[in-house]
Formats: C-alpha cells, sequence, structure tokens
C-alpha cells in the first residue's frame, strides 16, 4: 500500500512541475504584427500613437520577447497605460514602467509582469518619443 501512494505522490509532483511550465507559456504573450490596428500611449499628460512601421513591430517585439513572472507587484503608478487595438478589435492592456530605469510591464488581465533588457528599454523610449502627438521639444 505504501508504494502506491509513493506511486501516486510522485505522479502528482511530476504532473504539478509540468503544470508550472504550461502555466508560464500560458501567460507568455505572442502578438502578431499584422494583427495590429494601433498602439496607443497615455502618460498623466498626452496620449501618443506609434504610427511608424518599424517602430510597431519593434514595439511588439519587445513585448513578445519579455520575460513572465507571476509574482505580484507592489510598485509606484506605472509611467505608461498602453493599448493594443487588434483588428478582430480586441484592445491589449498593460501598465508600463519605462522611466528612471524601470523595465517592467504588467499586463491588465493577467496575474504578475513582464520584464524586458535594458536595451529593450532604450528601444522602447526611443519608440515612445518618436510616436504621434509626442512633443518635438520634450526631453527624456
Amino acid at each position: 500500500m505504501k508504494k502506491v501512494y509513493a506511486i501516486l505522490l510522485m505522479l502528482i509532483v511530476i504532473l504539478g512541475c509540468q503544470n508550472s511550465s504550461t502555466e508560464r507559456s500560458k501567460n507568455a504573450l505572442s502578438i502578431k504584427v499584422n494583427d495590429v490596428k494601433k498602439i496607443e500611449i497615455r502618460n498623466e499628460e498626452e496620449s501618443y500613437t506609434i504610427v511608424n512601421s518599424q517602430d510597431k513591430v519593434d514595439f511588439i517585439n519587445v513585448i513578445n520577447n519579455s520575460e513572465y513572472n507571476q509574482a505580484q507587484l507592489d510598485i509606484r503608478p506605472s509611467d505608461y497605460a498602453v493599448e493594443i487595438w487588434l483588428l478582430n478589435e480586441e484592445i491589449i492592456k498593460f501598465s508600463l514602467w519605462i522611466i528612471d530605469g524601470g523595465t517592467l510591464f504588467a499586463e491588465h488581465s493577467v496575474r504578475g509582469y513582464y520584464k524586458f533588457t535594458e536595451n529593450d528599454r532604450l528601444r522602447m523610449l526611443e519608440i515612445i518619443n518618436n510616436a504621434e502627438g509626442k512633443p518635438t521639444t520634450s526631453s527624456n
């Protein structure tokens, strides 16, 4: 009888470990650039739209390549709110922390957050500065 319990325990542990990798991949973002209608970025003062095609591709690539973490954030308010409008009318919303060395974003419909690299952070700042509606006189 002890062998049966041991085998069941091993199966539960093995299946539990497999579920954790499934959970991670379930929360990984995979947005197809061709499915994106527009990308809007807002801060407390203004709203911007990413209009340059290469900027859209790079923005989506940073999002898709970010590393997911299930932990909850206890952090200051986000620097930007982002909405990615898809052709099927779905809107993906997330908060972005990118100023002062921030390299995080959190999708509103998912528990946890995503982290990207410092190089990706610099590219994201460049994209935001290039966005339509962004004043050319501002400095970041």
